[in-house]
């Protein structure tokens, strides 16, 4: 019997761990990643009769960073979704940010959101009435440890 996987992949968290990766292990590049094909290779630890039933990526732009973040975010969609990798979109909110040490301070920041609940659409999209899995092999990616 085939078993077939879905990956939901949270970008934000998957960024930011390819990103310290490549600091702590002092690499020179790293950020472009074939998400399906790590995807690929991580079925068969889902079994001998594991098949990739889709790759979901949820992230959201950085618009308010500078003007060449988005361009490159949007670059690295463009190439995974020539690769089949389905994309979801969120975005930044404007937040009041207080300090978290109790100094009494605050500001102005951005929060990533959406992306919680684009992931569980996703995931309960794949369920019948009954909230089973039609599938039952997905896979939430938060991010990756790298040694």
């Amino acid at each position: 019997m085939t078993n077939r996987v879905s990956f939901l992949v949270d970008g934000f968290n998957l960024y930011h761990s390819v990103r310290d990766a490549i600091t702590d292990h002092h690499l020179s590049r790293g950020k472009w990643l074939n998400l399906s094909r790590l995807c690929q290779n991580f079925l068969s630890a889902c079994g001998p009769a594991a098949q990739m039933q889709s790759v979901h990526y949820f992230s959201a732009l950085a618009t308010h960073i500078d003007q060449q973040a988005p361009l490159r975010h949007q670059a690295l969609i463009s190439a995974m979704e020539s690769t089949g990798v389905q994309v979801v979109l969120g975005q930044f909110k404007k937040k009041l940010i207080r300090c978290k040490a109790g100094c009494g301070k605050s500001g102005w920041g951005y929060e990533e959101k959406e992306t919680d609940i684009n992931i569980d659409a996703v995931m309960q999209s794949t369920r019948d009435k009954n909230r089973r899995p039609i599938h039952p092999g997905e896979i939430l990616l938060v991010g990756l440890l790298l040694f």
